[in-house]
């Protein structure tokens, strides 16, 4: 099970860099990955900026509304925040009734 981002139709929402890196990052088979270990990996190679964890979950927000509009053949979810414990995140594919 692969997902791409797709780019080329003119009426879609192009995705920004930073959302194209992050969608890289996410597991490609379904399976979680926490808030944390996401940004760590954003950052892995990179100068972190002072708020550099909500940098990162603000553009996979960003990423998220996108693929909604452009009505990408899957979803990413995310479980509820849950206080000082991370957010995790995964693809699945769209459901027939979620076009």
């Amino acid at each position: 099970m692969g997902f791409t981002l797709q780019n080329e139709n003119i009426q879609r929402v192009v995705y920004s860099q930073r959302e194209q890196e992050i969608f890289a990052i996410l597991p490609q088979d379904g399976s979680r990955i926490q808030s944390k270990m996401l940004v760590e990996l954003f950052w892995k190679d990179k100068e972190r900026p002072y708020h550099f964890h909500i940098s990162v979950m603000d553009s996979l927000r960003s990423l998220i509304r996108k693929i909604e509009h452009n009505k990408e053949p899957f979803v990413i979810k995310t479980s509820s925040s849950r206080g000082p414990h991370g957010i995790s995140t995964w693809i699945e594919p769209r459901k027939e009734n979620q076009k």
